[in-house]
């Protein structure tokens, strides 16, 4: 058996030692964890007035509308859309800064005259924006067994949720590192990103109704295939991965869903064609989809972040005689 120090030394090896560096810092920051108290005490404020929206909504109607299913559904959907946009504000916030503050700092330059190679800097910088995103969700975790026990919800969706957000907060991550590694201060670095953040999700909104005004003026009020652009849209993905199909239970996810298919006719397109007409098995995947372009689009950006990094690295050889 090998002693602790080598299994310790052959860990360092391995780690990126940018990632190990952004992690310890930002985790033995008092900031990061007053920031983890109070985005998680208002977390649970939120799913308490959820809950007692509900129960009081349930006292004053005669149809016990948020009973059971409904109230655990609603719940459940209100802290997914609350953590996405907190997720969508904070995710490019924090990787816009990494590169481009390396180089205010002047330190980008001891970086990149060590033996790490660029995409080793810009995946440990994406790592740690990631790891504090990943660090969120898992202390909000907790709070989604509220709703899996009033009922609504399946393990499941919540699965494919989380899924789906942190596919998302890749995708954005990557939007600040590329910003970030091309910019020289860091508020054009953040203004740029969050602009490339508005494109990626409401670009697909306004393609949608392009596309939809398209079709209405080549087919009429025919039916129509489902719309491209919903396949590249965060909060379509999201609807995809948690909606439920069952008439039961209140889902405003579910909503968009059926909007989305009823703009158009496009449920009697597919009703036509013998698929059902609201979660068909193509519906079913748009969160599949978008995770796979979401995971390619990370992929090129980084890949086209890691070539700003010019690092004189290569051009050194360890134990090379002069």
């Amino acid at each position: 058996m090998s002693s602790p120090a080598v299994r310790r030394g052959i860990l360092d090896l391995r780690l990126n030692p940018v990632l190990a560096k952004e992690i310890r810092e930002r985790v033995r920051s008092p900031r990061a964890t007053a920031m983890i108290v109070v985005f998680l005490a208002l977390m649970s404020l939120l799913l308490y007035s959820s809950f007692a929206l509900g129960m009081r909504s349930y006292q004053g109607s005669s149809y016990g509308f948020f009973t059971g299913p409904r109230l655990g559904r609603a719940m459940f959907e209100t802290l997914m859309i609350v953590l996405l946009c907190i997720v969508g504000f904070i995710a490019p916030a924090i990787a816009a800064s990494s590169i481009v503050g390396e180089k205010e700092r002047r330190t980008l330059h001891l970086l990149q005259v060590t033996l790490l190679k660029p995409r080793s800097i810009v995946l440990g910088k994406l790592g740690s924006s990631l790891a504090f995103i990943a660090l969120m969700v898992v202390v909000t975790a907790p709070l989604f067994s509220v709703p899996l026990v009033l009922g609504g919800v399946t393990v499941g969706q919540v699965l494919r949720g989380f899924f789906v957000l942190m596919c998302i907060a890749l995708v954005l991550s990557s939007m600040g590192i590329y910003m970030s590694s091309i910019a020289r201060r860091q508020q054009v670095a953040i203004v740029a990103t969050f602009l490339l953040v508005l494109i990626y999700s409401l670009g697909s909104t306004a393609a949608f109704a392009g596309e939809t005004y398209y079709w209405n003026l080549r087919f009429g009020s025919g039916p129509r295939p489902v719309s491209i652009a919903m396949y590249f849209n965060p909060m379509m993905a999201m609807a995809s991965a948690v909606a439920t199909d069952s008439s039961a239970v209140l889902s405003p996810l579910s909503q968009i869903l059926r909007s989305m298919l009823d703009v158009g006719q496009i449920s009697s397109f597919y009703s036509s064609i013998g698929t059902p007409p609201l979660l068909s098995r193509t519906l079913g995947r748009v969160w599949l989809i978008h995770a796979l372009v979401a995971l390619a689009f990370s992929a090129l950006l980084l890949f086209l972040a890691s070539q700003r990094l010019r690092a004189p690295s290569p051009r050194f050889t360890i134990g090379k005689k002069t």
